[in-house]
């Protein structure tokens, strides 16, 4: 039988801590043998060995990582967390400069040191640009002001590549431009010598120049070309540019905008590309290479100022450093440069194996938390130049772990900090982002220059991709607006139709949606049985409001069909005047389920309030009874049951008499059984309970009433 990494790592871990004879470990190890793709068994089986009790005194009393020196003074030191001994673990700050590498999966603290590390540099009087993809920077805005700019179609800011960078010479920074365009979008071989003609016949004329010209400068010497190999260069540029001012055209329309090296230079930066689709790697290498070229062109040697980016794969990969013309990446050759110029990376990776070399050889310092991909960690492991033992080891660290390999010393186990006290309670959205950012903003004026093409130009009449010989138009029918043919009927291509404006509700439509807003807790029959509407109607109904209604399918213990709910979506509640669901569908199906409880407990006589706080403790429903006990629920949708236990054993320590975990995932009830049984406290255990399925939770309040 052919075996998995995961099952080798497994199987050595049980035999290393002796736990062949153990029947819980035996049983998750048969279970995770039977499928070894299955991903939640090996993590569950991995759990349960980390929480055996002998594991844990072993991994106390037998670490097999070297003990770091004491520390002597806190003087030029920036403290991240405590090492096996309870003692203060320091990184020099010197050493920042030589940079520093971070690897992990998502959730084990590499988001927590980021923030650890801008809050430090802050009180330093330090500047710094985040490259951030997830909008994690932003929870540090009440404590750290910034400039936060979010790169998406309709910005709040102009900004223009090809404005001149004062001291750097012309030559140089569209050279630079012309690099990073190609790398990041993966231009044919051959585009770059087109563009940089382009650029240079511009530049002789006078004026500003900006993507638009360039656009309209290589179509018009197209025209002339005759050969396939120079149709395929002008094709690859002009799809690139085309696809840069459709996305971002509002913001590149202008002579002059932000100037990089100043606001990098005065100001901590947040570059949000969460929304810039496939030119999250271009813009979030433009802005540091820009600011690095006019800080090595100008000699300017100090102050010291850090760069972070959230991940690196997305600017530092194999794959964009192979599409490079020199094969090696223009802004790894500025990072070189920039350690005599006071500039300093902090990287972080989920997959480091897929990294740029040059990054692992530039970097003195390494943190590794844990990887779930078993190459990365051993790639890792022997980067790091951990032992067999230790790299068993690291399969079984928890959320804050880590092993840190400073240059000329030897690996060192260390508990980092966890985040800046307050850091994520205070969610700032995109709008009151944008209104911290402006008065920033309009301290630079920009300059507007009238441009011979539009953005509107660029979206010329498409033709039919079915039939070849038709243009899409758009129609209307029964269901609204759709994009079509007009070669109908010889050609029946449609299409929707994106970004439509949204049409006039129906005084039933209405109806329907404000039902489902007040009665969260009912199922889809159960709407159309109030409303009187018959399953034809319904039907008819419903097809119409796709966009508006999301379907949550209930599992029970019952057999035959689940209980299907209706919530509502964004564009419903926009439609509606009501507050506005979180965007992602597990925050969506959290936040119903919510208040769907919380009106079954009012209707049979409860007092409950979701997001209920106490002590500084917030769950996610607080049940009061009238007896005076207060108990907490907390719903697990996509949260992993160590979160949960540890939500709920902070509910009991902030006064919640008892706390019920509901899990809606079937799948981790085995899971959450462990975690159970190894985590809990016999007392904690009398306190808590956890419920395997959606129940009735006004039957869960009874049953815990009469116990």
């Amino acid at each position: 039988m052919k075996v998995s990494p995961r099952f080798q790592q497994a199987r050595n871990t049980i035999e290393f801590f002796g736990l062949q004879n153990n029947e819980v470990i035996l049983r998750l190890f048969k279970t995770f043998a039977r499928n070894q793709r299955n991903t939640t068994a090996y993590h569950t089986l991995m759990r349960a060995i980390h929480n055996h009790p002998y594991v844990m005194n072993k991994q106390i009393s037998q670490s097999p990582f070297a003990t770091p020196p004491p520390p002597t003074t806190q003087q030029g030191k920036m403290r991240i967390g405590l090492d096996e001994h309870n003692r203060p673990y320091h990184l020099e700050i010197k050493n920042f400069t030589k940079h520093l590498l971070i690897t992990g999966t998502t959730g084990f603290g590499k988001t927590s040191f980021f923030q650890n590390t801008m809050t430090f540099l802050h009180k330093m009087g330090t500047k710094f640009l985040a490259i951030d993809i997830k909008k994690d920077t932003r929870e540090l805005l009440h404590r750290i002001p910034m400039l936060i700019l979010r790169f998406k179609e309709n910005t709040n800011f102009k900004l223009n590549p090809l404005q001149r960078l004062p001291g750097v010479s012309q030559i140089e920074q569209d050279d630079l431009f012309i690099r990073l365009l190609a790398e990041t979008t993966f231009l044919a071989e051959g585009s770059t010598s087109l563009l940089l003609d382009s650029l240079c016949e511009l530049r002789n004329k006078k004026g500003a120049i900006t993507v638009f010209d360039l656009y309209q400068s290589i179509e018009e010497k197209g025209k002339k070309f005759r050969t396939l190999r120079q149709l395929g260069w002008r094709d690859s540029c002009l799809r690139s540019l085309k696809t840069l001012v459709l996305s971002f055209g509002p913001m590149l329309d202008c002579a002059e905008g932000l100037p990089i090296h100043r606001i990098i230079q005065e100001h901590n930066v947040v570059a949000e590309l969460d929304s810039a689709g496939s030119y999250k790697s271009f813009f979030g290498t433009l802005l540091p290479a820009y600011y690095l070229k006019w800080k090595i062109s100008n000699n300017i040697k100090s102050p010291f100022h850090a760069n972070f980016c959230d991940e690196g794969n997305m600017l530092l990969s194999k794959t964009i450093e192979f599409h490079s013309v020199t094969k090696k990446l223009s802004i790894l050759t500025l990072i070189e440069l920039g350690r005599e110029f006071q500039e300093s990376w902090f990287i972080s990776s989920q997959e480091p194996k897929k990294l740029s070399e040059s990054v692992k050889c530039n970097t003195a310092t390494k943190i590794l938390l844990p990887l779930e991909d078993g190459p990365s960690r051993n790639y890792m492991s022997d980067t790091v130049g951990m032992t067999q033992t230790q790299t068993i080891h690291t399969t079984l660290f928890v959320t804050g772990q880590s092993v840190v390999k400073q240059e000329g010393q030897k690996p060192h186990k260390i508990t980092l900090d966890p985040p800046p006290e307050n850091a994520g309670l205070t969610e700032f959205s995109d709008q009151e982002a944008e209104q911290e950012s402006q008065p920033i903003i309009n301290q630079y004026p920009t300059k507007m220059k009238k441009q011979t093409i539009t953005i509107e130009e660029f979206k010329p009449a498409q033709k039919c991709p079915r039939c070849g010989t038709g243009e899409l138009i758009i129609k209307e029918g029964k269901f609204g607006k759709f994009i079509a043919c007009n070669q109908y009927p010889n050609c029946k291509h449609t299409e929707q139709l994106k970004n439509e404006q949204p049409q006039e509700l129906t005084q039933q439509q209405k109806e329907l949606l404000w039902h489902i807003k007040l009665h969260p807790e009912l199922s889809k029959t159960q709407h159309y049985k109030s409303l009187n509407l018959s399953a034809g109607k319904a039907d008819n109904l419903m097809k119409k409001m796709r966009h508006l209604v999301r379907e949550i399918t209930i599992p029970t213990q019952q057999r035959g069909r689940q209980p299907i709910l209706l919530a509502l979506t964004k564009q419903a509640c926009q439609q509606l005047g009501v507050e506005q669901p979180r965007t992602r569908g597990a925050e969506i199906e959290h936040d119903f389920h919510v208040a769907r409880y919380v009106a079954q407990l009012k209707k049979a006589g409860h007092k409950a309030e979701p997001n209920f706080k106490l002590k500084d403790k917030e769950a996610d429903i607080g049940i009061m009874l009238p007896n005076g006990e207060i108990i907490a629920v907390e719903i697990s949708t996509t949260t992993t049951p160590e979160w949960e236990m540890q939500q709920a054993i902070k509910n009991i320590k902030a006064g919640f008499d008892k706390t019920i975990i509901i899990n809606t995932n079937p799948d981790k009830s085995q899971e959450f059984n462990i975690k159970a049984q190894f985590q809990l406290s016999p007392e904690q255990e009398s306190k808590i309970t956890i419920s395997q399925l959606i129940p009735d939770i006004t039957e869960l309040i009874r049953k815990e009433q009469e116990t």
